[in-house]
């Protein structure tokens, strides 16, 4: 992992910590945000709200924590949403985001995009969640990443989206084939 400072990562760390204690939903919300950064999902503060059910660029707490300002971009007039470091987001979303919180807001986030799948858009965000290979960017250095990637695509497979769909079971059998 890139971030070897044990300075840089006690800071992240601390911050991480920071968000956790003062609301689950903003870890939520910024696990979600560094999951898409991680997977190409390009997801914008209203698909944010709308998944977590937190209207957070409405939330003028949310928009002035000074953790929460050290690892995203907030424009609240341009709505814009974005990381400051796709190395911090991977060593976060390795180090101090559970496997759970991660199924959880993933699988939110299908739920969310199957209701507009019939969009490009949202197509491809359903289509990212279920890449192995994007998966497997930023859980490869989890404790257990097989169990991880089992709870995932169970998980995901109980959505009617992807009963029938071929390449969700292509990737499924990828992740099956690399944890045996």
């Amino acid at each position: 992992l890139a971030l070897e400072s044990a300075v840089i990562s006690d800071k992240i760390d601390k911050i991480s910590d920071r968000i956790v204690s003062y609301s689950e939903k903003y870890f939520k919300v910024t696990v979600l945000a560094l999951c898409s950064k991680m997977m190409n999902l390009e997801l914008g503060p209203r698909d944010i709200n709308e998944i977590i059910d937190a209207n957070i660029m409405r939330d003028i707490k949310f928009l002035s924590n000074e953790y929460i300002n050290e690892i995203l971009i907030l424009r609240d007039s341009k709505l814009y949403f974005g990381i400051r470091s796709s190395i911090v987001a991977k060593y976060l979303l390795q180090k101090t985001s559970s496997a759970e919180i991660i199924i959880e807001v993933l699988y939110k986030t299908a739920q969310y995009a199957v209701k507009y799948s019939q969009n490009k858009r949202y197509a491809n965000i359903l289509r990212y969640i279920i890449s192995f290979s994007l998966i497997s960017t930023f859980i490869d250095k989890f404790p257990k990443k097989e169990i991880f990637m089992e709870k995932y695509y169970e998980k995901l497979s109980m959505l009617p989206y992807f009963s029938t769909n071929h390449f969700f079971w292509l990737q499924y059998s990828m992740a099956c084939i690399e944890i045996a």
